[in-house]
């Protein structure tokens, strides 16, 4: 099992000098043009991965467990499939945002999916991981890119919650800045100045989008180089989760994009070790811990969607055969009760007189006609109804 140098040094301090020259400069050890040095250290190495068995052996169980979730995507009407990504927007959103100590409820961002909330700081995140769902991916080509999405999706709620967050800088900050614990212990100072932040950056994003190396391993890389760089004076894990996520759903799919800020805020004390041992004078700049970690992750990610998106088309069939049990027996009332359940599943809110026109294919007249006779009750914000099995009604029905 693959051990970090930070470990190393530890354990076998010995031998951790030449370890670490046998790693750097091995047939499998890939060098990038950036410096990674600790905090309050002299001392700065060159940034390295190293290729290894059980970097195969992560990539083998991310390919492993999305094609589970291939096999299972088929099954899930698209109305379950769209229901399913507000659900895990609201997750992603609510996580993110608890990672960063901003408070947030899952009924406060229903509300603003819905159409009924006003919180622009919520509104702007949710607008952007709706992207993701959508396929509308932002390009994060040039360091100029990367500033125009951080206005779009951070720059103002930063500068609400402190004035001194107003970027000052051609493209970045200007000034320095710290990261700090809980106790208000600097542990990370960002890259500085502009010019070497510009640099740098514009070399993390060449890596990024290079087709040498596997994309898992580029997406873990520039997250954690991202990180490290800190470009603005706040909301860079926001953004660095954000990119990530939008590079994995290119890579695997909307659907497991949109649940990796969930893992991370699970693992949460895991990953700021990750970023903490990676930063360490004594893992000689070696990213390879903190790819195994964020490969992790992801594989978490895939295999919490494949237990929660078959535990749910389990039980969507037990429900299916309870509420046809007291529905007429005709097609298009069914197809419509149908749509219900499907939109009820993961989201809870239910399904819009327009969802269920494009799921049914029949006209607002006849769903409308259908819908008066079913045990339903009715949802309404500002904006629309939104339609749900009532199953009080329904088990008066039954009996």
């Amino acid at each position: 099992m693959f051990e970090s140098l930070a470990k190393i040094f530890y354990t076998n301090g010995k031998s951790h000098a030449q370890i670490y020259k046998e790693r750097f400069y091995s047939p499998s050890a890939v060098h990038l043009p950036i410096t990674i040095r600790q905090f309050n250290h002299d001392r700065a190495f060159q940034a390295f991965f190293y290729y290894n068995q059980d970097l195969s052996i992560a990539l083998e169980k991310i390919y492993l467990r999305f094609s589970d979730f291939l096999s299972i995507l088929p099954k899930l009407a698209l109305i379950i499939q769209r229901q399913f990504a507000l659900a895990s927007i609201v997750d992603e959103v609510h996580s993110t945002s608890d990672i960063e100590g901003i408070h947030s409820t899952h009924r406060e961002l229903r509300d603003i999916i819905d159409g009924g909330g006003n919180n622009q700081h919520f509104s702007s995140i949710i607008k952007m991981y709706d992207l993701l769902s959508s396929g509308d991916y932002p390009q994060f080509s040039t360091c100029e890119d990367v500033r125009r999405f951080y206005d779009e999706f951070v720059h103002q709620d930063a500068i609400a919650y402190d004035f001194n967050n107003r970027l000052d800088g051609k493209l970045f900050r200007k000034e320095g800045v710290d990261v700090k614990n809980p106790s208000g212990k600097i542990i990370h100072r960002g890259v500085e100045p502009e010019g070497k932040i510009i640099a740098v950056m514009s070399e993390a994003l060449h890596f990024l989008n290079s087709d040498e190396y596997p994309a898992l391993i580029r997406i873990a890389i520039f997250h954690y180089l991202f990180v490290y760089i800190h470009p603005f004076y706040d909301g860079n894990g926001r953004t660095a989760r954000f990119i990530s996520s939008c590079y994995l759903a290119q890579h695997l799919h909307p659907l497991v994009a949109l649940r990796l800020a969930v893992t991370i805020k699970r693992h949460k004390g895991r990953y700021y070790s990750l970023l903490k041992e990676t930063d360490a004078e004594i893992n000689c700049g070696d990213i390879t811990p903190f790819i195994l970690g964020f490969l992790q992750f992801v594989a978490d990610t895939l295999l919490e969607i494949n237990s929660k998106l078959q535990h749910k088309l389990t039980q969507l069939k037990r429900m299916k055969q309870a509420l046809f049990s007291v529905l007429p027996h005709d097609e298009d009332t069914q197809n419509i009760a149908w749509a219900i359940l499907q939109a009820c599943t993961f989201y809870g809110r239910g399904a819009s007189i327009e969802e269920l026109i494009a799921a049914s294919g029949k006209t607002r007249n006849t769903v409308m006609k259908k819908l008066a006779t079913m045990p339903v009750r009715t949802l309404t914000n500002v904006r629309k109804h939104f339609y749900k099995i009532d199953w009080a009604a329904m088990r008066y029905l039954a009996h």
